[in-house]
């Protein structure tokens, strides 16, 4: 029960810090705080879902994410 309290703990401190959050189209998991899921951060922001494998495309130039598509 100890570890259950630490790991939520740590994951409201990343929550606090976090400012963007983008999900996954598939399973609606987070994919910034997700690790290995960014794939590439060019003109387009590219993530791949570690749970469901989604591939998943985004503009992040505008003021919020921007979803543009999805394959799987």
């Amino acid at each position: 029960m100890a570890d259950l309290r630490a790991l939520w703990r740590r994951l409201m401190l990343v929550r606090e810090r976090q400012t963007t959050w983008v999900y996954c189209p598939g399973c609606k998991r987070d994919l910034c705080t997700e690790p290995g899921t960014l794939v590439t951060d060019t003109d387009l922001v590219r993530y791949v879902c570690g749970n469901c494998k989604t591939r998943s495309t985004w503009n992040f130039d505008a003021p919020v994410p921007i979803y543009i598509e999805e394959t799987k």
